[in-house]
């Protein structure tokens, strides 16, 4: 199996760009850290290295059958995966304690009011013990066009 870095972020004190240090963060499959002064730089480095030293899902994907009219245009910038009627993405391997955070931008069509299904996501992983993983997928939130 590949194998996988993760690159986590730490901001110490107010001089430092958040933009920048969380999107490191999140191509890095790590986490961004604030911290107001160096003196709890020791425990989050200690986290981080105990949490990638075990790993929770590997390969994790992210797959969107969208509804009806409804586009995927971007998943948080990874590089997306068009099939016939899904979009995927992979987000990497995930480690425990670790958070992730996904911003979806969906185009919709907006020339009729009413609701709009948006669809479904659903996940895919390997545990660490080599067993696949699929829950069910979930439906996503519903738009609602108005005039």
């Amino acid at each position: 199996m590949p194998s996988e870095y993760v690159l986590s972020a730490v901001g110490v004190g107010p001089g430092f760009d958040e933009t920048l240090m969380s999107a490191l963060a999140d191509a890095g499959t790590g986490n961004f850290y604030y911290l107001p002064d160096v003196r709890e730089l020791a425990g989050i480095f200690a986290g981080e290295f105990a949490a990638a030293r075990e790993t929770v899902a590997r390969g994790l994907v992210v797959e969107l059958a969208p509804g009806s009219g409804i586009e995927l245009v971007d998943a948080a910038g990874y590089p997306l995966e068009r099939m016939a009627s899904r979009v995927a993405f992979r987000p990497g391997d995930l480690y425990a304690g670790q958070v992730r955070r996904v911003f979806l931008t969906l185009r919709a069509p907006t020339g009729r009011e009413g609701a709009l299904e948006t669809g479904a996501l659903a996940l895919r992983w390997q545990d660490p013990d080599g067993s696949g993983r699929a829950p069910p997928p979930l439906a996503l939130p519903s738009l609602a066009c108005v005039t």
